[in-house]
């Protein structure tokens, strides 16, 4: 297939979209093998992207599991001011692992450590709060 090919149509759309939704979406919130394997997941979504509405990010956070089952493995942090991806009136500099992780002799990091609770500022991620949901 080639762009020629491509009719700007809903019916086509919704074609090609159900060939790669599988590989490029984001939406399944089933994220149960990777937290029964030890993953652990930090997000962050800047509060003032204009491409990307921060809700989308918070109702996928919701969908994980619920909030006590969420916060086992994973943490949302939102950033106030910041654009898409960086950028912005907000702190989008930031060390997103900081006292969290220690090279693990392998390819990737290890995770270590308490998470900062809701409300207790985690100073490494600039002192932004984790989501309380």
């Amino acid at each position: 297939m080639t762009l020629k090919d491509v009719q700007f149509t809903e019916a086509n759309f919704r074609e090609i979209m159900g060939r790669v939704s599988g590989i490029y979406d984001s939406t399944d919130p089933d994220l149960s093998a990777f937290r029964q394997h030890g993953g652990k997941l930090i997000m962050w979504h800047g509060e003032a992207g204009p491409a990307v509405p921060p809700a989308g990010t918070i109702a996928y956070y919701q969908r994980m599991g619920g909030s006590a089952r969420t916060q086992e493995f994973a943490r949302l942090f939102m950033l106030p001011g910041v654009a898409h991806c960086s950028g912005g009136e907000g702190p989008d500099k930031f060390n997103g692992l900081g006292r969290h992780h220690r090279g693990t002799g392998r390819s990737g990091v290890e995770l270590h450590g308490a998470a900062p609770s809701v409300g207790e500022p985690d100073h490494q991620l600039a002192g932004l709060l984790p989501l309380g949901l």
